[in-house]
């Protein structure tokens, strides 16, 4: 995958990870998601081992970032949200109400966020009544300014 590059425009770190498998969510849990692979990271920032982001030294400034995800076999409340140094950031989130198990609905969720060296950024998922699986993954982001 290439990066975009754009004269007088440095959008770094910059990241893309992935799920490879679906992941088991416990109902009415928060759950940390997990994103074993990586399209590119430019700062080596984001960690597969614990699918966190961490604001290297030197960069904290204005940070965007998106997630997505598709929850298997959902008939009830599905919610996607950030985490920034292990603290729920409820104000960002998406939530999917419904009775959907013939559909498996995917959800995304966006944030700005202003961050400072060593902060960490993760995605929480959560399922309503049912315990069930999330697939189709990604979470991804840059830096935009100071």
């Amino acid at each position: 995958m290439a990066l975009i590059k754009a004269t007088g425009v440095n959008l770094t770190p910059s990241f893309e990870a992935r799920g490879t498998s679906n992941q088991q969510i416990t109902n009415n849990t928060f759950t940390k998601l997990t994103f074993p692979s990586e399209g590119f990271d430019t700062d080596n920032a984001f960690s597969v081992s614990n699918s966190e982001f961490t604001v290297p030294t030197g960069k904290g400034g204005k940070y965007f970032f998106s997630a997505q995800a598709e929850s298997v076999n959902h008939n009830d409340q599905f919610i996607l949200q950030f985490v920034v140094n292990d603290v729920s950031q409820s104000l960002r989130r998406n939530v999917h109400h419904g009775n959907d198990s013939a559909d498996d609905p995917g959800i995304s969720t966006s944030a700005l966020f202003d961050l400072s060296d060593g902060d960490t950024v993760s995605v929480d998922g959560y399922k309503g009544a049912v315990t069930g699986n999330i697939r189709y993954k990604f979470f991804q982001g840059f830096r935009i300014g100071d």
